[in-house]
């Protein structure tokens, strides 16, 4: 006979999205977050089965949640180049806002961790494809170059992007937004 859930997964995804993004995944303690959540280890067990399957699945979420917030954003705007400009933006406004965060995230990853490494490539294919559309929008609109391959205008845009918010975090610009806006600006102008 199944259980019933009294949402008991939800909680653990959220003390554990939370407790991720504390401590990072190396540190991330099941037993800590059962205890927070007033369960019994078995309960994390039945819904999840293992820690790398938990980590899974508070990683889709994670993706999830922002790909479903750069949608939304979008979604009132009609061209695909402004578009394409907004998620470049979030992007860089959470590179900057959320640095942190990220960086306690991956700080103890095990890159030689098989799981942990097709979870990320797992959302990096999500959060590539996602991208790469809103490019091939923009090359059929004529916004970009259409004989530029759109994993080169990606990189483009990202790589100056990521380096550019890096700066600024160095130099502790004030007009971090204003900046980046114009070298969205300039770069797209750049793949005309």
């Amino acid at each position: 006979m199944s259980r019933p859930s009294k949402n008991i997964d939800v909680r653990l995804i959220e003390l554990g999205t939370k407790r991720m993004f504390q401590c990072g995944i190396a540190h991330l303690s099941i037993r800590s977050i059962c205890i927070d959540a007033q369960i019994n280890l078995g309960m994390f067990y039945y819904y999840f089965k293992s820690k790398e399957n938990f980590i899974k699945v508070l990683f889709q979420k994670f993706s999830e949640d922002l790909t479903s917030r750069w949608y939304k954003e979008c979604a009132d705007i009609s061209s695909s180049i402004e578009k394409l400009k907004k998620a470049i933006n979030m992007t860089a406004r959470m590179m900057k806002e959320q640095r942190g965060t990220i960086e306690a995230l991956f700080k103890d990853f095990d890159f030689s961790n098989q799981t942990y490494m097709s979870i990320l490539k797992e959302i990096h294919s999500v959060w590539e494809s996602f991208y790469i559309n809103l490019i091939d929008e923009c090359k059929r609109d004529s916004y970009i170059n259409s004989e530029i391959e759109s994993e080169k205008a990606l990189s483009i845009l990202f790589g100056s992007v990521k380096e550019y918010a890096k700066l600024c975090e160095m130099k502790n610009s004030q007009d971090y937004y204003e900046r980046v806006n114009e070298l969205i600006e300039f770069l797209i102008e750049k793949l005309k």
